[in-house]
C-alpha cells in the first residue's frame, strides 16, 4: 500500500498504525478493498522477530567477549516471551539482561511502563508475572531451546575424551546401573555423574564441577524446571566444547 501511494505525486497520505486490528476501524471494508493497509502478521515472522534481537543484542555491550554465547538464549526467551511485539522485545533487550532474573527485568520494565505505548506487551506481560507456571513455561522452552543441544554435545564430548576409561566401567563388577550399557555413548549425564562421584575414573576438579553442573541443568529441564541465570551463564560461557 505504501509503495503504491508513494509512487503517486498528485496527492499525500496518512500512515496509521493500528494495535488492536483491523476490525476496529471505521469505514474498514473501504480500506481493505482497496488494499491501503499492511497486514503486519502477514509479513513478519518468528525468524524476522529473532533476526532483529540478535542485531539488538549484538550490538549491546553486556554482550561483550565471552558473553556473546548468551545470545541466543535471550533471543529465543524475548521471542518466546513478547512472540511478535518486536517493539516491546527490543526495550526488553536493552535491558542489563545479566544484572538480574528475567522476572525481575519484567517486573522493572512493567512497574516504570517501559514497555511500550500500546497495551498489548503489558497486558500480557502482567498476565505471565501473575500466572507463575506460565510464566516459568516460556522460560523453559527458551532454556530448551538454547541450552540442551549444549549439554547434549559436551556430554560427547566428555565420553569421547575418557571413553577407554569409561569402557573399563562397564566391565567393573562394582559398576552396577539400573539400565543395561553397551557402549559408553550410551552413558547419559546421571550416570556419568555417579561415575564422577564414585570415582571410578580420574578427571580434574574443574571437570568433576562441569559434570555437575550439566547434570543439574540438564535434571532440571528433563523435570520441567528452569535453570538460574548463574547456572546458565556458568553453562554457556565456561563452556568445554571445542570450537
Amino acid at each position: 500500500a505504501y509503495h503504491k501511494l508513494s509512487r503517486s505525486s498528485n496527492h499525500g497520505f496518512i500512515i496509521l498504525e493500528i494495535t488492536e486490528g483491523i476490525e476496529m476501524v471505521a469505514n474498514r471494508k473501504q480500506l481493505l478493498s482497496e488494499n491501503n493497509y499492511i497486514n503486519y502478521i502477514k509479513y513478519v515472522t518468528e525468524y524476522d522477530v529473532r533476526n532483529l534481537l540478535s542485531i539488538v543484542l549484538n550490538a549491546s555491550d553486556v554482550f561483550a567477549d565471552s558473553n556473546k554465547k548468551l545470545i541466543s538464549y535471550f533471543v529465543a526467551l524475548a521471542a518466546n516471551l513478547f512472540l511478535l511485539d518486536v517493539e516491546a522485545a527490543c526495550v526488553f533487550c536493552q535491558e542489563n539482561l545479566l544484572s538480574a532474573e528475567p522476572e525481575k527485568i519484567l517486573c522493572d520494565l512493567l512497574e516504570n511502563k517501559f514497555l511500550g505505548d500500546t497495551p498489548i506487551a503489558q497486558k500480557r506481560i502482567s498476565d505471565l508475572l501473575q500466572e507463575k507456571t506460565l510464566l516459568d513455561k516460556v522460560f523453559w522452552k527458551s532454556q530448551v531451546e538454547a541450552l540442551f543441544h549444549l549439554i547434549e554435545a559436551e556430554r560427547i564430548q566428555f565420553i569421547d575424551k575418557y571413553k577407554a576409561d569409561l569402557k573399563r566401567c562397564i566391565d567393573d563388577s562394582r559398576f552396577t546401573p539400573y539400565d543395561k550399557i553397551e557402549t559408553p555413548f550410551d552413558m547419559q549425564i546421571g550416570l556419568l555423574k555417579y561415575i564422577v562421584d564414585s570415582r571410578f575414573i580420574k578427571i580434574t576438579d574443574e571437570e568433576r564441577c562441569r559434570i555437575k553442573l550439566l547434570w543439574n541443568c540438564r535434571n532440571n529441564l528433563a523435570h520441567l524446571s528452569t535453570c538460574t541465570l548463574p547456572d546458565i551463564i556458568s553453562l554457556v560461557c565456561e563452556s568445554q566444547l571445542l570450537s
